[in-house]
């Protein structure tokens, strides 16, 4: 493979400076903690993808939550003139978790499998504050 995943931050959302660099909000480090089901929630991802190759590259991320609901698929298109690490944030992505589970994110070229690149805990605590943006 030439684009590897070498970290992953699930999130409320990434903004974009002036100066260019990203703006990581409400980032989630060990789970997703809501006080009641179900919870419609709006997520970021901040992914920071290694090219060891150039080249053009189409991918795909899926986020798969403890719903019924099918996973949601985000297609990507990176032409790397120069090898090296490459940040992306994609923001906006609403979700509605039915239970308790786990946030599954994964990632794959065109025509290659998936790889399972981050996973977040999906937990009920009726006294918590909501930790995640509700739509």
């Amino acid at each position: 493979m030439t684009l590897l995943v070498e970290a992953i931050v699930v999130c409320d959302e990434v903004r974009k400076e002036i100066t260019g660099k990203d703006i990581i909000i409400g980032a989630y480090g060990d789970g997703i903690v809501v006080p009641a089901y179900p919870a419609n929630i709006t997520i970021a991802l901040w992914v920071l993808i290694n090219s060891t190759a150039t080249g053009n590259y189409e991918g795909e991320l899926r986020i798969e939550a403890p719903s019924d609901n099918p996973p949601i698929n985000v297609g990507f298109a990176m032409n790397v003139v120069k090898p090296e690490l490459s940040p992306m944030g994609i923001s906006g992505m609403p979700l509605r978790l039915e239970r308790d589970g786990e946030l599954v994110v994964s990632f794959r070229l065109k025509g290659e499998p998936w790889k399972r690149v981050a996973r977040r805990s999906v937990i009920r605590i009726p006294s918590a504050p909501q930790q995640a943006r509700r739509n």
